[in-house]
């Protein structure tokens, strides 16, 4: 568990599965402690089948700041809470790891089909002021969370008993083409393309692995548009800088698509939209070409075909049963 927390945290931004925060739910006759109740509804109401997180002791943004939980409150304290005011019982722990040199923790909300989760009684905070009522109840909804109403009711029903998973509904196909960018014409991009076989429209989030190969490299479309624009200064006798590139060059897409260079792999994940819930929309019996905007870009070390793997993490709400993982391969000449 240690290590699906520390990927989370290094890849993952706040989603319908994640949430952050910089410090501890407390009790007793805290006044916010009635946050606590609501985030785990939340997150319980959900309709993935998924195992949903509260990561405590990190900050969210681009680079996440970890902080130090001091004296981790007891498992047994939450689920007395907990089971007081929220029915059915919701199956939840809360542990505590070592990040780094930090102590950290994190609840996991897990295996919770027996939705729709309530308020059973009311909960009222200082002064005898009611902030929940029995039969409240809220859901998550992207990154944010939202008060239960009839269509929210009416979505975990239809779950519960008419609802299909439909990760067979859409096809992952990896390709490799020629990027259209006229900039790096003649270079190739390894990237993917997704299809919608159905008559309903489908809002995924999408993010992919690709392991390095010592026969190729790997570069962002960014990276590779700096390291030509730098050389072609060099090669004249204008000024330059090393950071330098035309904004000839840019284009919006690479503001959609986060890319990470790491010892062992290359990670792309692509972004939400403001105010999307998803990254992207597959409308319905059509395909989505180059989900990740040919951002990746391969350059042969040798004349040898080389063969790149690589795992695809598709997530939707539609998949209820959990995200689609994929192994895939690159054939590369």
């Amino acid at each position: 568990m240690e290590d699906v927390i520390k990927r989370l945290i290094e890849y993952e931004s706040e989603s319908f599965k994640l949430d952050y925060k910089t410090e501890q739910y407390q009790l007793g006759k805290n006044p916010k402690k009635g946050e606590l109740l609501k985030d785990i509804m939340a997150f319980a109401n959900h309709l993935s089948d998924d195992d949903k997180y509260i990561i405590i002791g990190v900050k969210d943004g681009v680079e996440k700041t970890i902080l130090e939980v001091d004296n981790p409150i007891d498992d047994a304290k939450y689920q007395e809470f907990i089971r007081e005011y929220i029915e059915p019982a919701i199956n939840f722990e809360y542990r505590s790891i070592k990040y780094g040199d930090k102590l950290i923790a994190y609840f996991r909300i897990y295996d919770n089909a027996d939705k729709p989760y309530l308020f059973k009684k009311d909960f009222k905070i200082e002064n005898n002021v009611q902030q929940f009522k029995r039969g409240d109840g809220y859901v998550r909804i992207g990154s944010s969370t939202t008060k239960i109403g009839r269509k929210e009711i009416d979505d975990i029903y239809n779950y519960k008993y008419h609802s299909k998973d439909r990760k067979s509904d859409i096809v992952v196909v990896p390709t490799i083409r020629e990027t259209t960018d006229e900039y790096l014409s003649g270079y190739k991009c390894i990237d993917l393309d997704i299809i919608n076989n159905s008559n309903k429209s489908i809002c995924c989030d999408v993010e992919m692995r690709v392991y390095k190969n010592k026969d190729c490299e790997l570069l962002s479309k960014v990276d590779l548009k700096r390291y030509l624009k730098t050389k072609e200064r060099k090669n004249s006798s204008s000024l330059f800088t090393p950071y330098s590139i035309g904004f000839e060059t840019m284009d919006a897409d690479i503001f959609n698509v986060t890319y990470k260079n790491l010892e062992f792999e290359v990670f792309v994940k692509l972004k939400k939209r403001k105010n999307e819930a998803s990254a992207i929309r597959i409308a319905q019996n059509s395909i989505k070409k180059d989900v990740f905007y040919q951002h990746l870009i391969y350059i042969p070390v040798n004349s040898k075909p080389c063969k790149v793997d690589a795992t695809i993490t598709v997530r939707s709400d539609d998949f209820i049963k959990g995200s689609l993982i994929q192994n895939i391969s690159f054939e590369l000449t």
